[in-house]
């Protein structure tokens, strides 16, 4: 007798979702097999805890890709199912937290208890992953190991001559690249300025956050000083999360100001306009009234 497809995922209530997570238990495979995994609750504040959170965009796309919590299947958008296929490992599980399965999205109460623990979240991860995305408009070129965001240094003057056309490979790459949208995206900048180590990921290619946000400061004072001969100008945005990070994570920070701190990134994107302030809650201090400083 023919079986019909499998039942979909139901999730089990937290215990207390103001203090527990789910983490998602990546098993191992390669392509083409499917994506298996399993969600694990835990006490946030527990000893031995270990899990990577993945800072990621959900994309306009619909929910069309599938993967199996245990036995039945979980929808997922394609850009999600991108980054748990270059996150898997062939041999071993991997412990993950993504917000669009960890948290049940049409329990409002869970999730919005969830969302007012999204700096300790990412805060007790042992690192996050940046997802940017799959190879596309030549990003492998930008990402490449001699390439702007991999080793500024790298470049030869007949490299920088070659490259300093605005037609350049090289420099459509780049900017194509850093015009993506989760470099404009509110939640991300509590992801990484939290983080106690970041990884960013675009395709195959990877590397540490300090080493991408050197090359970018690297350029972008390399931009300012050519002036008109530069083919093409840095959005100070690409950088101020970068400097934030390096604030944040410095012995001396000191909180500013809600309103700075709203004001400093006010052109970064939120589909809702509410996340603009709920995804810089806990970096700021509450009394914006107070603050006389900049970032």
């Amino acid at each position: 007798m023919p079986q019909g497809p499998p039942a979909k995922y139901t999730y089990s209530a937290l215990n207390d979702p103001s203090v527990e997570i789910r983490v998602l238990e990546l098993q191992p495979g390669v392509e083409p097999d499917p994506i298996h995994c399993s969600l694990i609750p835990v006490h946030l504040g527990s000893e031995g805890i270990t899990y990577e959170a993945v800072s990621y965009t959900w994309g306009a796309e619909e929910a069309s890709c599938s993967i199996r919590i245990g036995n039945p299947t979980f929808p997922v958008r394609p850009n999600l199912m991108a980054a748990l296929k270059r996150l898997r490992k062939p041999d071993s599980a991997r412990r993950l937290w993504v917000d669009a399965v960890c948290i049940n999205q049409d329990d409002i109460p869970e999730r919005h208890a969830q969302v007012r623990m999204m700096l300790p979240i990412f805060q007790t991860a042992t690192r996050v992953v940046v997802w940017l995305g799959e190879v596309t408009d030549d990003s492998h070129v930008a990402m490449h190991p001699f390439g702007f965001m991999h080793n500024f240094h790298a470049f030869t003057f007949e490299l920088w001559e070659a490259a300093l056309s605005p037609s350049s490979q090289w420099w459509q790459a780049f900017a194509k690249l850093i015009g993506w949208p989760w470099w404009r995206r509110t939640w991300v900048i509590r992801e990484v300025v939290a983080a106690e180590a970041v990884l960013v990921l675009c395709g195959p290619e990877g590397l540490p956050w300090e080493r991408l946000a050197f090359n970018l400061a690297q350029l972008t004072v390399t931009m300012h000083h050519l002036g008109g001969k530069a083919p093409l100008r840095l959005d100070a945005d690409t950088s101020d999360i970068a400097a934030f990070r390096q604030q944040y994570q410095s012995d001396q920070w000191q909180r500013r100001g809600l309103l700075k701190t709203l004001s400093k990134f006010r052109s970064w994107q939120a589909t809702d306009a509410r996340d603009k302030v709920y995804g810089l809650l806990g970096l700021a201090a509450a009394d914006a009234g107070g603050d006389r400083s900049g970032l």
